[in-house]
């Protein structure tokens, strides 16, 4: 079972930029801004997996 389409859509986006914000923060080499893109993406796993789990998405 999925979450939906739209959720899907808003979670894949959200992803991509953070994934792009820390390649960006990877080829300038900085360190900082990299563990904080890290973060944010962390973050968005839990978040949607704690989302998934409440509406008995996720096993």
């Amino acid at each position: 079972m999925s979450m939906g389409q739209s959720a899907n859509t808003q979670y894949t986006k959200k992803v991509l930029e953070e994934s792009f914000e820390l390649f960006e923060a990877i080829d300038n080499e900085d360190d900082w801004h990299i563990i904080e893109e890290l973060g944010d993406i962390l973050l968005q796993v839990l978040l949607h997996t704690s989302i998934g789990k409440k509406k008995a998405f996720l096993i």
